[in-house]
């Protein structure tokens, strides 16, 4: 029999049911994790570790967050989704946010308990990811959209990002970025420091959804021995500023394991994640392939050479992370906001 398949049919994206399992992330003091994605182990691990973790908390409905960058000139994460990229006339990147959710139907039809998977667009830049932002925003394909304009002046980001909302508003939940997060190898001055008033500003004018701010972190830290001063006093000051949880944190591999569990009182809402589970799925791999180089060089044995071993150590490696992560970001609490999070599902 034929079957029709609508992309996206299983993602949360209709803005006042993203809003809705926000509203329940904070009643229940957790916080809701963004697992960045750039090909389909990634996706299908980041459905199955949530799932796994509502048998364990007993739980039938979680959410998540699944995120994907497009041009973003340091991580072009929906370019390398996109298979044969060279070859193809289309944006890749569109190419690869198809196939993104194409796996994230899949992996969700899959679970066992309900999960609530918001697809996010991370660092969208008005000009080298204009094609790819309209196509999401004219099909509806994200729930949560980060408009990137934290290379221009203040006033100017400011400006960009309120148009951005007004023209956007019932079609996506915008989360603007008020001061850019350093790079790796990037210094920044010893004299600067968040200016609340100008985050204040922007979100009162601009009127985002969410907002990332300067916490002191970085952007992929890959040393085990360098974390960067994670800024609890500055996310408290800015959170009893605004009124609200709304604040977003990049840079999360900066953190400790005691900063992360800080998060959720200090006003963080939501925050990004990829350079650690990268680094340590990265490690699985490199250990797998240490533990079986006879079996892979010198004896061709077929039981250990298949793919799909490989897959089946990177996994779980990377399922472990999510796990912690979710463990530190108070996920059993929402236990207490089941009814609010079935609402959201039916």
């Amino acid at each position: 029999m034929p079957r029709t398949i609508t992309l996206g049919q299983h993602s949360i994206t209709a803005p006042e049911r993203v809003a809705a399992i926000f509203d329940a992330v904070v009643r229940a003091g957790a916080c809701l994790p963004a697992f960045c994605t750039e090909n389909e182990w990634t996706t299908h691990a980041i459905v199955e570790a949530v799932d796994e973790m509502a048998t364990e908390l007993g739980a039938s409905v979680l959410p998540i967050c699944v995120s994907a960058t497009g041009h973003h000139s340091m991580r072009t994460q929906l370019l390398n989704y996109a298979p044969g990229v060279g070859r193809r006339a289309r944006d890749a990147a569109i190419e690869g946010v198809d196939h993104m959710l194409f796996d994230l139907d899949r992996a969700l039809e899959g679970t066992r308990n309900t999960v609530l998977a918001v697809p996010h667009l991370d660092h969208g830049d008005p000009t080298d990811d204009a094609d790819l932002i309209e196509y999401v925003l004219e099909h509806r394909l994200m729930g949560t959209l980060m408009y990137d304009c934290s290379h221009h002046s203040d006033d100017e980001n400011l400006r960009m990002t309120q148009a951005f909302v007004e023209r956007t508003r019932g079609t996506v939940l915008v989360e603007g970025i008020c001061e850019q997060i350093l790079e790796p190898g990037q210094k920044r001055d010893a004299g600067t420091a968040t200016d609340t008033e100008v985050v204040v500003r922007y979100v009162q004018e601009a009127q985002p959804f969410l907002v990332v701010a300067n916490l002191g972190t970085e952007h992929r830290v890959t040393r085990d021995d360098y974390k960067p001063e994670y800024r609890g006093d500055v996310a408290q000051a800015l959170t009893a500023a605004l009124g609200r949880r709304m604040l977003c944190l990049h840079g999360t591999s900066s953190l400790t394991d005691q900063g992360l569990g800080r998060l959720p009182e200090d006003g963080v809402i939501k925050i990004n994640i990829w350079t650690r589970v990268e680094r340590e799925g990265a490690r699985a791999l490199a250990q797998y392939v240490k533990d079986h180089d006879t079996g892979y060089v010198t004896q061709q044995d077929l039981d250990v050479f298949p793919l799909c071993n490989v897959r089946r150590a990177w996994m779980a490696r990377v399922k472990t992370v999510y796990r912690e992560y979710m463990q530190q970001l108070n996920y059993a609490n929402l236990r207490d906001v089941q009814g609010e999070l079935r609402a959201v599902r039916d």
